[in-house]
């Protein structure tokens, strides 16, 4: 999802993603950009995990019209470790998700 294309364009249908944003978690390390154009010195400290003590989220997620999907606004610039994320893992993080969410509930429930 590019930001500059028109307001309203789909988001792509053909690929495993959901949007749900989970992947997009700052996970904290050096960020690797490649490419010629080197990205703002702050981006670096975002990636790092040390841009806002409760930014969990990478700040270059957006939701896409108030949908619960989320879309990379730097897509085509983002860091190695972005595009590394594959399947595989999201399936693992989704399942331990859910593990979290279902151990919370029993405890709250006792």
């Amino acid at each position: 999802m590019r930001l500059l294309d028109p307001s309203q364009e789909p988001l792509p249908e053909t690929i495993w993603c959901e949007y749900c944003g989970g992947g997009c978690e700052i996970r904290g390390g050096v960020p690797d950009f490649s490419g010629s154009s080197k990205p703002p010195s702050l981006w670096y400290v975002y990636f790092r995990g040390d841009g806002c003590e409760y930014q969990r989220f990478c700040p270059f997620l957006f939701e896409y019209f108030a949908t619960a999907k989320f879309f990379c606004a730097i897509y085509e610039i983002k860091p190695k470790c972005c595009w590394e994320f594959d399947r595989e893992e999201c399936e693992f993080l989704q399942k331990d998700v859910a593990r979290e969410r279902a151990e919370r509930s029993r405890v709250s429930g006792s």
